[in-house]
């Protein structure tokens, strides 16, 4: 690894989270690696070894500053009982996966990635942490089985010119024996209602604890999501705030941007 790659995330990672930390890494990202071809192979602040593809932002993200949407990965992990299940759908290269299983190793975690090349990623970055025991699906989740048109470069399932295989999380719930869902994760740019009506017997039976969707710009009807979550007894949360407080307190207007998260049932 060249002293550059070694010298910025040294420099990048004495930014706290939120204090301008993915704003600097991002144009370093944009300078740098955006049109490489550079891999690099790190160890996480959280504790996961993962080869990371430089030229894709979220991992040159994580390799930078050596972490990686902790709000969610915080989430995920307060709303998942130390034996309890998690199910990432858009699992990516097992940025968000590997950190959860580091910090619930006895946790039983089902990741989806149907992308040819990062669903590749994440059998390689699984395998080098042997540590953990992770649940790989190479399908997608949707509102029935079959085959779907997928698009590579956008990873938008229902469009493109290349196929993928999903099925209902239902059917593989009732095949896997999983009677509950602590935390169900939705990346899937867009899909996110279908792969919700593939859910329907499990959200109707309250067997789902926690949610954590999208809610960015292109990712389809957030609030119809948002929506019919909520006709199933969910409720809007806030992201656990991983910035120092007066961070929070100087930027307390500003929205989060990594996703809607909507929480455990009440009485659930």
């Amino acid at each position: 690894m060249s002293f550059k790659m070694r010298l910025l995330p040294s420099i990048l990672r004495l930014l706290p989270p939120g204090a301008a930390d993915h704003r600097a890494a991002n144009l370093v990202y944009r300078r740098w690696f955006a049109t490489s071809m550079r891999q690099a192979t790190v160890t996480l602040d959280t504790g996961p070894r993962l080869t990371l593809d430089l030229s894709d932002w979220p991992q040159a993200c994580a390799f930078l500053l050596r972490r990686y949407d902790v709000a969610s990965v915080e989430f995920v992990v307060g709303n998942l009982r130390s034996t309890g299940v998690f199910v990432d759908a858009g699992a990516h290269v097992g940025l968000i996966t590997l950190q959860v299983a580091m910090r619930r190793p006895r946790a039983e975690i089902h990741s989806f990635e149907p992308h040819p090349v990062r669903g590749k990623a994440l059998l390689t970055n699984v395998g080098l942490n042997p540590q953990v025991s992770i649940e790989i699906e190479r399908v997608g989740l949707s509102d029935q089985p079959g085959e779907l048109p997928f698009d590579v470069t956008a990873h938008r399932a229902g469009v493109g010119d290349d196929s993928i295989s999903v099925v209902a999380l239902d059917d593989y719930a009732r095949e896997r024996g999983i009677e509950q869902i602590d935390v169900l994760k939705l990346d899937i740019e867009g899909h996110e209602g279908r792969a919700l009506q593939g859910s329907r017997r499990l959200l109707a039976e309250r067997r789902i604890g926690a949610v954590i969707v999208e809610s960015l710009p292109g990712h389809g009807d957030v609030n119809a999501v948002a929506d019919y979550l909520k006709e199933h007894g969910f409720r809007a949360v806030d992201l656990p705030d991983p910035r120092p407080r007066w961070i929070r307190a100087l930027r307390s207007w500003q929205p989060a941007d990594t996703g809607y998260l909507l929480g455990p049932p009440p009485g659930a």
